[in-house]
């Protein structure tokens, strides 16, 4: 109530306990602005069978200079208080974030032993290719066996376009060529994951 009577404007009970958040009940609310009433503090109106107070002026104390500039003082301490405390708040919630995404002693342990295995299989393998005697590729016969590939890989593609292009003839627009095809018993290159992409062994290397 002591909040409600620095208010400026008419207010009702209701105003009251709505702002206590339904701390305050409608009889002690009603007792204390009766009170209030009484003691001359306050002043009441019925408006449409409901009771609207207004708290008089003249009661109130008007701080000078002197008190505002020490309100103003104390204000800005606590905002100033206020934002360290959200800065330290903000600073251990990512501290709290990153101490949760860390691994624990037991998790680095285990990283750390799988890396070494990891590491010896890869050394244990490196040593079994040093190992192996490797025969050099004649020039000519690589050069030889680029072409036969290139000629090869061509010749596909040109039957993949052909064989397309006479599917779509034969079915037009009565029938989708995938349709026919597997009437047939044909099995489609991408059917048996093959592509000419996958088949280019100059890229994946």
């Amino acid at each position: 109530v002591s909040t409600q009577s620095t208010w400026d404007r008419p207010f009702s009970p209701i105003n009251l306990i709505d702002s206590s958040g339904g701390a305050l009940k409608k009889s002690l609310t009603d007792k204390v602005l009766n009170d209030l009433e009484a003691a001359g503090k306050i002043s009441c109106k019925t408006l449409k069978k409901q009771k609207i107070y207004l708290v008089k002026q003249d009661t109130l104390h008007v701080p000078d200079e002197q008190q505002l500039a020490e309100i103003e003082r104390k204000t800005a301490a606590a905002i100033e208080e206020l934002a360290e405390v959200e800065a330290e708040a903000k600073r251990l919630e990512q501290k709290l974030q990153a101490l949760r995404s860390s691994l624990t002693d037991e998790q680095l342990e285990e990283g750390i032993k799988g890396c070494s295995m990891a590491v010896a299989s890869k050394r244990e393998r490196l040593e079994r290719i040093k190992g192996v005697s490797a025969t050099p590729v004649d020039p000519a016969a690589k050069a030889q066996l680029l072409e036969k590939y290139h000629t090869r890989r061509n010749h596909w593609r040109t039957r993949k376009k052909w064989a397309s292009a006479m599917l779509e003839g034969v079915c037009g627009e009565l029938r989708r060529p995938n349709d026919l095809l597997k009437e047939l018993g044909v099995e489609t290159d991408e059917e048996a994951q093959v592509t000419l992409q996958s088949t280019d062994v100059l890229q994946s290397r």
